[in-house]
């Protein structure tokens, strides 16, 4: 912060000791030009003070939101290439039956052609007149009636089946064109999430090899879950007047579903760091696991919260009654919805890494009116 003042005033210094506007306007355009360059290196510093004295979580969750944002769009560029390239066989099949009903039709057509070429100019009228009793020109009518009905029928039909042909092949350049779009799109976003994934892996490889940053870290996830135990707790304190199943969850002490299938890789309690060298207490365990794959209610209860949470990412919180909690962090997606009442080993959301600085995972807390419990003593025994 000493710093950061020091900058202004240094700033502020070359401000005032700056030359008026009267000197820069005889032509002493070279000393405008160096006192603003000075001026944008000054800022630059003060940038990157800002940047140190950031918060390091803040920074881990505003990358992990732009991942998720970016993640998103990236799943509707795929549906939207998906769709469009079925549209494509869609179009290809269509253009293929009106090419054989439009072959079939110009036979149809040529063959009618003959006839009529081979009649003759007149032939219409002989077909009529051929006898001079009149019940028989009149039937020989409605039957050239029919004839002709039908040929107008075969003509406005080939012409409908061209327009059709026609407007299909626009429209299958169309979805061609959305093809070559989506693709580009998808090859951007895909880089874009690269991009955000380096600037987190730098983050975090700054953070190991400071030991500063480290510290800070830290102390803002000791921070980060005492905000989590006050907000289980002033839970705890509120009726919930919502009935909801899980009265006997205490009566489930080792025998709670696994909320994930994975190795444990975090345990409970006082635990040494090996990537940042620091002791920190564990309220809970990390399981690692696949990105994408489920997380499942270790038993029954109701969804007290589903959203961000600042140090574990996205979060979901089942209360079971009683005082007891399960708490689910850093999921790529949220299935459950607040007041939500959830049934043993539903899927709740799926695997993934926000708020994480080990990877995808999950981190997984029991506790009672706010007061961390070791997990592995509940969750059932695994071979």
């Amino acid at each position: 912060m000493k710093y950061r003042i020091a900058v202004f005033v240094s700033i502020l210094l070359i401000i005032l000791t700056a030359p008026t506007e009267d000197v820069f306007a005889t032509g002493d355009r070279d000393r405008l030009k160096k006192l603003r360059d000075r001026i944008h290196k000054e800022k630059e510093k003060i940038g990157k003070v800002v940047k140190q004295e950031h918060s390091i979580l803040s920074s881990i969750e505003a990358i992990d939101k732009r991942l998720k944002e970016k993640d998103s769009e990236l799943r509707s560029y795929n549906k939207k290439l998906l769709q469009a390239q079925r549209n494509i066989e869609d179009t290809n099949r269509r253009l293929n039956i009106l090419e054989e009903r439009l072959q079939e039709g110009k036979s149809k057509l040529i063959e009618r052609l003959r006839t009529l070429y081979k009649q003759g100019k007149t032939g219409y009228y002989k077909a009529i007149f051929t006898s001079n009793d009149y019940p028989t020109i009149l039937r020989n009518y409605k039957y050239m009636k029919i004839l002709t009905d039908e040929d107008n029928r075969m003509l406005n039909r080939y012409r409908t089946d061209i327009e059709e042909l026609n407007a299909s092949k626009l429209m299958l350049e169309r979805y061609k064109s959305d093809v070559l779009i989506y693709r580009n799109r998808l090859k951007k976003k895909k880089g874009e999430i690269k991009e955000e994934r380096d600037k987190k892996e730098l983050l975090l490889a700054s953070i190991r090899s400071e030991r500063s940053s480290s510290e800070r870290l830290i102390k803002e996830l000791e921070e980060a879950s005492s905000r989590l135990e006050r907000l289980l707790k002033e839970s705890a304190r509120k009726k919930d007047i919502t009935p909801h199943y899980g009265k006997g969850f205490v009566s489930l002490k080792g025998k709670l579903l696994w909320p994930v299938d994975g190795k444990v890789v975090g345990f409970f309690g006082t635990q040494r760091d090996p990537e940042f060298n620091t002791k920190i207490f564990k309220q809970g365990i990390e399981i690692k696991a696949p990105s994408g794959n489920d997380i499942k209610a270790v038993a029954e209860g109701k969804v007290m919260y589903a959203d961000w949470l600042k140090g574990y990412g996205m979060v979901i919180i089942l209360s079971h009654g009683g005082g007891y909690y399960s708490v689910y962090a850093h999921a790529s997606e949220t299935y459950a919805r607040v007041g939500e009442i959830i049934t043993g080993n539903k899927v709740i959301g799926k695997i993934g890494d926000t708020g994480s600085l080990k990877g995808a995972g999950l981190y997984f807390e029991i506790r009672h009116n706010g007061e961390p419990l070791d997990p592995l003593v509940w969750l059932r025994k695994r071979q």
